[in-house]
């Protein structure tokens, strides 16, 4: 079983998109949670709850044989699984800003979190409500932007 997230904003995606696309970036798979949509010109493998981005078919086929928590924490390069989190915080990877990493950690596991995020970009280290009220008013912003 895959644990839910939140929708993401666009200017997120984008940038992970961004990173999957540049073979200087260590970036090789993103889970886009459901109800975010997934931009034009990528195509990805559809679950109940997401899609995966990624070329790597090694990846592809750990998540065909078993999509659960377990294997998207391996594919996405977490330190643990969405379902095995306690505690949790979020550390983030940004480059300008934008979110390219994301993964929610037990709080005695943020210094392995820390050295996994640091290769993606500069380290943000948030309480989860803090993370999921920035996606809120990011997504906010956005929609409001779409009207004008």
């Amino acid at each position: 079983m895959i644990s839910p997230s939140s929708q993401e904003p666009q200017c997120d995606v984008l940038a992970q998109i961004a990173a999957l696309r540049d073979p200087d970036h260590p970036k090789d798979a993103v889970w886009l949670a459901r109800g975010t949509p997934v931009p034009a010109g990528c195509s990805g493998i559809c679950h109940p709850v997401g899609v995966l981005l990624t070329e790597n078919s090694r990846k592809i086929h750990d998540f065909l044989a078993s999509p659960d928590d377990e294997t998207l924490a391996r594919i996405l390069g977490y330190v643990e699984p969405k379902s095995g989190v306690s505690d949790p915080v979020v550390v983030q990877a940004r480059i300008h800003g934008r979110v390219v990493t994301e993964m929610a950690c037990s709080a005695h596991r943020i210094d392995e979190s820390v050295a996994v995020a640091r290769r993606h970009g500069k380290v943000h280290v948030v309480p989860l409500p803090i993370a999921l009220l920035r996606r809120l008013d990011l997504l906010r912003v956005e929609a409001a932007n779409a009207f004008v």
